[in-house]
């Protein structure tokens, strides 16, 4: 059957399935939903909005148009031919492809590109429904062409079966805006710039601009009104009722557009006002100058107010009068103002002459100044000020007024019971059982009660006790804060003994004193405590230093003589992370001698973080603070016996661990590339830290010995080493070294076998060359590589011409291996 019989044959299959299943689907009137039926050929449109400044540069993209066809050919093969109804758009040249999806054995191609058209070829068959979609079709408007022009895609050819209509609608927009003209000139500025508004209020004449772009239509977009850099007074806020910031942005309609409830906060000259557009490709329109002046009268701000202070006279406090931008009106009010201030605290508050003044119309400052204000002490205060007029209240920030009437502090309680001759006693370590109290005074020795927040803190009084080392004092907490003016501490103590201490209390506010004098003494025995800490060593190596305990008091003192004094003392690990095990030169248990015990020789056997427990009978047990015990890191050295041999033969591997190397267990790796280790023998080294393994490799390999630690040796790797292993390569067929004569025109077949010959290596490459005598040379004639097979490599030379000949071969180097030996001559005499 013929291609034609072939189509016609799919156009009636194609009607029948219509007639029975798609006619309602063709009925639909063109242009009714995305797709359009013609013949089994449905089209998806590609519709699009162009700007009209793509006709100066750039281009708008389409989103195809597609042909699918519902079975199989219904689209014949031929040319397609996109075209534009009318000259308003053009096709960008430089840009379209077309591409067959859903299907396999039909080709399609875009061939030719012009302002006017697009032609496409559709060729090949195909057993599946195919859909052929334009891509990166570009558009763009014709110069001059205005906005709302539009264009119908159109569509002809010889491909069979080709819809005509329905392959999209190009419609024309406005572009950007080209030229911006202010209509309106914000608050109806004159050209010499003698137009004044009130700031904070809203200009009477709103800014109005009107948009076109490049062929004088209606350009769309936003508008946004900015105050011109450099213009006015730094820091002024243009505010509208648009959106974005401030609301200055306004949306363009049919070209124009007005702002509305525009005003400027700040006073200032000179003020220009500028309105831009996305896109705009013209200057920057500016308004015309004004000023900004202060307006009426609206609000209040203190001008000076009062911040938090220790004295109840708050100083001079200021209110001024504000329009509505916030600048300060020094105009006098329209009418007399009353301006009152309030304290949030109640009637605590007053002013001389009064917390209330009277701004009179003639008034030439129009702003009140009250002094001689007080308040009593507190916190959280807040001063209101309000007017009459209806103008809007201000207050202050809030402001604390605190007491600074203390002077001094003063024991109420003295520490230990103390008493001015110094006789009294107190044990070492034991809780006083009169604790001390210290209050906040003024200058008439008043308890400041207002205080809750200074605080107390308790030490040693320098220079004392007048014997004995200085001691230190402590209690439950220490500094403390007073309450009412009063701190009272609780479970203080002094360890050390000593004759003649004084507490010293000293205050936040930088006041101090000091305390009567007493006495602490030695109690009995309680505890013990290591007075000389263990430090870190290496495993099975004696700490740099020994442990030293010592009997003590509840206070720390040492007790020198009684039976607490020659208490035995043993040691033992508490900490022991690795089950380590503490030994001494003598042993680990010793008797004090005056209350102190001294250890020698004290080490531990493995590597781990401890801690030291030393007890004695009857006492309280000591704990020391926290030692780390390393391991010596492993110093391993891994030697080789050749650092070349020759397929077949060994080496000797030879390891050799340093300091603490006896007995250890270890990996013997090997390496192709020196990166990625594969094991070849688990060893263990002798008691003299070494180890041997005679190994024979297959290719170039670098060797590492690893080891992973023990509690007395960290892990290391050995130094790497490698041996290169050359291939041995055998030439067949041999004369054993004597000459072979032939006749001319003999062909031999050469074979020459390669080791190693492994399948995880790379076949080798094997060279044969071949030689004739010419004069008294041997001339080189020819070689040839050939990649061995299974260990083999064969080929075949015909030696045509009578005279001297040779032959041999080499096995060249390898990523695995080394290249072999030349293998003898093989000579031939051709007669």
């Amino acid at each position: 059957m013929n291609s034609a019989k072939r189509s016609s044959v799919r156009v009636g299959r194609v009607s029948a399935l219509l007639t029975g299943g798609l006619l309602i689907a063709s009925m639909l009137p063109i242009g009714f939903g995305a797709v359009v039926l013609a013949a089994g050929v449905s089209v998806t449109p590609a519709d699009a909005s162009v700007s009209a400044d793509t006709s100066l540069s750039g281009s708008t993209p389409l989103a195809g148009p597609a042909l699918t066809e519902n079975i199989a050919g219904d689209l014949g093969n031929g040319s397609i031919v996109l075209g534009l109804s009318n000259a308003s758009f053009v096709f960008d040249t430089a840009s379209g492809s077309i591409l067959p999806s859903g299907c396999t054995g039909r080709g399609a191609s875009v061939t030719g590109v012009t302002a006017t058209s697009v032609t496409a070829d559709i060729s090949g068959t195909s057993i599946a429904a195919c859909t052929f979609t334009f891509v990166g079709l570009r558009v763009r408007a014709a110069v001059g062409a205005a906005a709302g022009v539009t264009a119908s895609i159109t569509a002809s050819g010889t491909a069979t079966n080709l819809p005509t209509g329905g392959y999209g609608t190009l419609t024309e927009v406005a572009g950007a805006a080209a030229t911006m003209t202010f209509t309106t000139q914000p608050a109806g500025a004159a050209v010499n710039g003698t137009t004044t508004v009130a700031g904070g209020e809203v200009w009477t004449t709103q800014p109005a601009v009107t948009a076109k772009d490049q062929f004088d239509q209606n350009a769309a977009g936003n508008v946004t009104f900015s105050i011109k850099t450099g213009t006015g007074t730094s820091g002024a806020t243009l505010t509208c009722g648009g959106s974005g910031a401030n609301g200055t942005t306004f949306t363009l309609s049919s070209g124009a557009v007005t702002a509305s409830s525009c005003r400027i906060d700040r006073i200032g000259t000179g003020y220009i006002i500028l309105a831009s557009s996305p896109g705009q490709t013209a200057a920057i329109p500016q308004s015309n100058p004004f000023s900004v002046v202060a307006g009426s009268a609206t609000g209040l701000v203190f001008t000076a107010s009062p911040a938090s202070t220790t004295t109840t006279n708050l100083g001079t406090i200021r209110v001024a009068m504000v329009d509505a931008g916030g600048n300060t009106v020094t105009t006098a009010p329209a009418a007399a103002t009353t301006i009152a201030l309030s304290l949030n605290s109640g009637s605590l508050f007053s002013c001389s002459p009064g917390t209330s003044q009277v701004i009179a119309a003639s008034s030439t400052t129009p702003s009140a100044t009250f002094s001689g204000c007080t308040t009593a002490v507190g916190t959280g205060r807040v001063l209101t000020a309000t007017a009459s007029g209806g103008l809007s209240a201000t207050k202050t920030t809030t402001f604390n007024v605190t007491s600074g009437a203390a002077s001094k502090v003063v024991f109420t309680v003295q520490p230990a019971a103390a008493v001015s001759n110094g006789s009294t006693s107190v044990t070492g370590g034991v809780v006083w059982a009169t604790q001390p109290s210290v209050a906040l005074q003024d200058s008439g020795s008043n308890v400041v009660t207002s205080d809750n927040s200074s605080t107390i803190t308790l030490t040693i009084t320098p220079a004392t006790p007048t014997s004995g080392g200085p001691g230190a004092v402590s209690c439950t907490t220490n500094p403390k804060s007073a309450v009412a003016g009063v701190a009272t501490f609780s479970g203080c103590t002094i360890g050390k003994t000593g004759v003649g201490y004084k507490i010293r209390a000293t205050s936040s506010l930088g006041y101090a004193v000091d305390s009567y004098a007493f006495t602490v003494v030695a109690g009995a025995a309680s505890k013990l405590a290591f007075t000389s800490q263990p430090s870190g060593s290496s495993a099975n190596t004696a700490f740099a230093i020994q442990p030293v305990v010592v009997v003590q008091d509840a206070g720390g003192n040492t007790i020198t003589t009684g039976t607490g004094s020659t208490a035995t003392i043993a040691l033992s690990l508490g900490t022991n992370t690795t089950g380590g095990i503490l030994t001494c030169t003598t042993s680990s248990s010793r008797t004090a001698v005056v209350g102190i015990a001294t250890f020698s020789g004290c080490k531990i056997d493995r590597a781990g973080t401890y801690t030291l427990v030393a007890s004695a009978t009857g006492l309280s047990t000591a704990t020391s603070n926290s030692f780390v015990v390393t391991a010596p890191a492993a110093a391993i050295t891994l030697t080789k016996s050749a650092s070349v041999i020759t397929w077949g033969g060994g080496i000797v591997l030879t390891i050799q661990f340093g300091a603490n190397g006896a007995n250890k267990a270890f990996v013997l790796e090997s390496a192709r590339d020196g990166v990625t280790w594969t094991p070849i023998a688990n060893l263990i080294t002798n008691a003299f830290g070494s180890a041997t393994l005679s190994y024979r490799p297959a290719s170039n390999l670098y060797y590492r010995a690893r080891f992973t630690g023990t509690p007395d040796l960290t892990a290391g790797d050995s130094n790497t080493t490698r041996t290169v292993v050359r291939q041995i390569a055998l030439l067949r067929p041999t004369n054993s070294g004597l000459i072979k004569t032939i006749s001319r025109n003999t062909s031999i077949t050469f074979t020459t076998t390669v080791r190693p010959a492994r399948p995880e290596l790379v076949p080798a490459t094997v060279r044969f060359v071949l030689y004739r005598r010419i004069g008294l040379s041997w001339t080189f004639v020819t070689q040839r590589d050939v990649v061995s097979s299974f260990g083999l490599a064969s080929t075949t030379f015909k030696f045509s011409t009578a005279g001297s000949w040779y032959v041999r071969s080499r096995a060249n180097p390898t990523p695995d291996n080394a290249n072999s030996f030349w293998s003898r001559l093989e000579r031939y005499s051709v007669r």
